[in-house]
């Protein structure tokens, strides 16, 4: 399921408040109270959820922690059951319903009373049938607790499906996650850093001025701007300083753009442009729309230290991680691999906190307004181009 095979795709939460450090018999006590079809009815809005075995959908038997602990995680499938009547179903069987009344009075017309009695009639004959499954849609989504961390990794970046997480993980656990989105992360990084004053009081940075005179800048100050910023500050620093990055662990990482890059107007006037290269960010294409101020949401990155080296795609807006391949593990031992993975999805989401860690430090700083000046000069090519600011 999801993390166990192929490429990886992840969201991150992080454990509010106080939470065990391992997993012990109150929490798989948890599970099995909140076990796939423990909990009854689905809810108002026809969705089901329940924990399952990630060894299959209907797999429900929490006997043993062996079942669901791979090394430090605890690994569990979030099943998510849809019960909705489709539309032109519900329609049909009103039609068929009306079809037979007006057969069954020799009447040409039908009066408004009937046209009631065979809408309760379709609606009781949809909902018996939901009841029975015959509108169920079945899914399932691996879930990676690391209790050490107080990290939950999420098999789905879906925000429907992140919502029923949330929800099904406070109602087992009695413990609240967060998205580990850009405000998130960086604000949490500010607190530590001592340096949310200067967190609390920036605001966007472009590369260029707006594309038309005047443009209200009033409704686009959200923190999507530190990934867009982020990502262009990788971006700066691979292509002058050769992507290598020493991180505040004391370890370095070399960085290099792969095979995908996604820009977007940030002033929401121009549009996306996405390319496809071995190295997008040396396309004129990509060169030409970021001197017209574009600026990268999304990149696909090779991070590689003295060991291994793991691609991924980063979203910088929503701080999701998709496309993720690990490096390979013993193909004989099936708890190796996927404990394996496990700790990559780990490394590398740690190594891309670091990554940004490393830019709020300058970002945050007193060196940031020299380095956005050389990033606008990167840029145009030249040192011309007048720095602009966004306004509060």
């Amino acid at each position: 399921m999801g993390f166990a095979a192929g490429a990886i795709t992840f969201r991150r939460f992080f454990i509010c408040g106080e939470h065990p450090r391992t997993i012990g018999d109150e929490w798989l006590e948890s599970i099995r109270g909140h076990a796939f079809g423990r909990q009854g009815e689905a809810a108002s809005d026809g969705v089901e959820t329940g924990w399952i075995v990630p060894a299959h959908l209907f797999d429900v038997d929490f006997s043993s922690l062996d079942r669901i602990e791979v090394d430090r995680f605890v690994f569990l499938g979030m099943r998510l059951d849809r019960t909705s009547v489709p539309g032109p179903v519900l329609r049909s069987y009103r039609v068929m319903e009306e079809q037979a009344i007006l057969a069954a009075s020799g009447r040409d017309q039908l009066s408004r009373s009937d046209r009631s009695m065979a809408r309760e009639a379709a609606a009781l004959r949809a909902e018996q049938e939901a009841r029975d499954g015959a509108f169920r849609r079945i899914t399932a989504h691996p879930v990676a607790i690391d209790l050490q961390d107080g990290v939950v990794y999420l098999g789905s970046l879906g925000a429907g499906v992140s919502d029923k997480f949330m929800a099904l993980f406070e109602e087992t656990f009695l413990a609240s996650v967060v998205p580990a989105g850009i405000d998130e992360v960086a604000h949490r990084f500010a607190e530590r850093a001592g340096m949310e004053s200067a967190f609390n009081d920036s605001r966007p940075e472009y590369l260029a001025e707006p594309p038309v005179e005047g443009f209200d800048e009033s409704g686009i100050h959200d923190r999507a701007f530190l990934g867009r910023e982020f990502l262009t500050w990788l971006w700066h620093r691979v292509e002058t300083d050769e992507g290598m990055f020493d991180l505040d662990s004391g370890a370095s990482t070399a960085v290099t753009m792969h095979k995908l890059m996604q820009l977007d107007c940030p002033y929401g006037l121009a549009g996306k442009d996405t390319f496809r290269a071995d190295a997008p960010g040396r396309l004129a294409e990509a060169r030409l729309a970021l001197r017209l101020g574009k600026m990268p949401t999304k990149l696909a990155l090779i991070m590689a230290d003295r060991s291994e080296e793991t691609s991924l795609v980063l979203d910088g807006a929503t701080w999701t991680i998709s496309g993720m391949v690990p490096a390979k593990g013993d193909p004989d031992d099936d708890a190796s691999i996927l404990a394996g993975r496990f700790s990559a999805m780990r490394d590398a989401a740690r190594t891309i906190d670091l990554l940004f860690e490393t830019f709020l430090r300058i970002r945050l700083g007193s060196a940031w307004p020299k380095e956005l000046a050389d990033m606008i000069a990167w840029a145009e090519g030249s040192n011309k181009l007048v720095v602009h600011r966004a306004t509060a």
